[in-house]
């Protein structure tokens, strides 16, 4: 099956009706914003127990010493065919996948959209409409009362990405109501909420001066960088899928195009041994991320130059 996101994100009760969760699309904080939803609803609700892999082919079908089933998250889909996910239906646990937009990956999420026992979930930039969707469930979830042109003053100036969104929501929230009657108490409470994070990635060859200058700059908080890594996660897979560079321009999602000229030339200093290099490095830094739960920029930031020195090695 196939729900819109939006929608999905703002009825919980959708949760829980399938064994297999798809999040799929180019917006990075929704996927990332849905991932942990679908698993805190599992963990409270049913007691599953969190299993993340890296992909499916290390799964291994053995009951939980302390819950009843696994809720498994897969980091990519290498490994998953219509034969696989037709078995992983009838497992007891429940498989939550990611996979930005690929040529690569159309004809599973054609597969899966077709089946009830999965869902389909593409993850993109917010619309109007949308932002209304989110912006009013959220006020009605904490109370909050605004002035109809402070509300559209909202709609107008909040980011299209999820996380930023709600990520100046929740400042919004720590306003009173007393205090929300006046439009330049919201305007001063808010920042420019979209920093660009996603962008270092393409300024990797250039100077170390230069990425600790523009990191310090545009990781502020928790959201910044969330963004930035899983971004920088999402860009590594493209690197790590494609072997030779004519599969790599042909399977370039239309959504870079942009930076397409930057990426090939990242894309060129690749081999194998840098290919082991950087999974080592995602997943040694992802585990300290989650261990880390107050996540500080410095993590981020050896990331980064430890990622710098192992693409120009």
């Amino acid at each position: 099956m196939k729900t819109n996101s939006v929608d999905f994100l703002l009825d919980p009760k959708k949760i829980g009706d399938q064994r297999i969760y798809f999040l799929s699309g180019n917006e990075i904080s929704m996927i990332q914003g849905l991932k942990e939803g679908i698993v805190k609803s599992f963990v409270e609700k049913k007691n599953n127990e969190v299993l993340r892999i890296q992909n499916i082919t290390l799964y291994k079908n053995e009951k939980s010493l302390f819950s009843n089933n696994k809720i498994v998250c897969v980091e990519e889909i290498k490994g998953l065919t219509e034969k696989i996910i037709s078995e992983l239906i009838l497992k007891d646990d429940v498989f939550v996948f990611e996979s930005m937009n690929s040529p690569s990956n159309k004809k599973i999420k054609s597969f899966l959209a077709s089946n009830k026992n999965s869902l389909l979930i593409e993850c993109y930039e917010l619309d109007k409409n949308s932002k209304i969707k989110i912006i009013k469930a959220f006020l009605n979830d904490h109370n909050k009362s605004l002035d109809e042109n402070i509300f559209w003053y909202l709609v107008d100036v909040l980011d299209n990405k999820y996380g930023y969104l709600i990520r100046e929501l929740e400042k919004i929230n720590n306003l009173n109501n007393d205090t929300l009657k006046k439009i330049e108490n919201v305007k001063m409470v808010l920042s420019n909420s979209y920093t660009g994070s996603e962008k270092i990635f393409f300024d990797i060859l250039k100077t170390n001066d230069f990425l600790v200058d523009c990191y310090r700059k545009r990781i502020n908080d928790e959201t910044d960088l969330n963004y930035f890594f899983y971004s920088f996660k999402n860009f590594s897979s493209m690197l790590l899928d494609n072997l030779n560079e004519s599969e790599f321009t042909q399977n370039l999602p239309k959504y870079l195009f942009k930076e397409k000229e930057n990426f090939l030339n990242i894309f060129k200093k690749i081999n194998d041994n840098k290919r082991r290099g950087l999974i080592k490095l995602l997943y040694k830094t992802e585990k300290m991320m989650r261990i880390n739960f107050n996540k500080n920029k410095e993590l981020g930031l050896r990331f980064l130059l430890n990622y710098k020195k192992i693409i120009v090695s």
